[in-house]
């Protein structure tokens, strides 16, 4: 019983801290985008798939940066960027 429960416990930690950032990208899909997406993938098909390689990396980089400072700071990052 007790594995039952810690891998509960392990799923449910994922989902607290990924499920934040599943619902902010799945924010930015509108009708236009997902046209856009459609369009791109139709032309390219998975050709273009290993830029997502160096733009999740440099994704990662720019949100752990804008949030230390934010935290350090107490300003969110356009205010940080004027």
């Amino acid at each position: 019983m007790s594995l039952l429960k810690s891998w509960r416990v392990r799923i449910a930690l994922v989902l607290a801290v990924v499920g934040p950032g599943f619902i902010t990208a799945s924010v930015d899909n509108d009708a236009g985008g997902i046209a856009t997406y459609s369009v791109a993938g139709a032309q390219f098909g998975y050709t273009l798939l290993w830029t997502m390689i160096p733009i999740t990396v440099a994704l990662v980089i720019i949100q752990e940066m804008s949030s230390r400072m934010g935290a350090v700071t107490g300003k969110g990052l356009s205010d940080l960027i004027r």
